[in-house]
């Protein structure tokens, strides 16, 4: 759902590749790998809402599929 919503808006601001946390429906964190992406997440997120994150990836118009659930540490 959050793939869907947010994807299109960022591919359009130029950001196709980038890794995003999200937490309650607010992004929490970006970067370039999802490795990034949940280092920071587990840096700033406590371990008790880590099992809700959900991270995505914007793909280009021709990828929009591959959106998955973080796995919990």
């Amino acid at each position: 759902m959050h793939a869907r919503t947010y994807s299109p808006h960022l591919r359009t601001m130029g950001l196709n590749g980038v890794w995003f946390a999200m937490l309650e429906g607010i992004p929490i964190a970006s970067g370039t790998t999802r490795q990034e992406v949940e280092q920071a997440v587990k840096r700033i997120v406590p371990q008790h809402k880590l099992p809700f994150i959900y991270t995505f990836q914007v793909k280009g118009a021709t990828h929009c599929r591959g959106a998955k659930q973080s796995e919990s540490p």
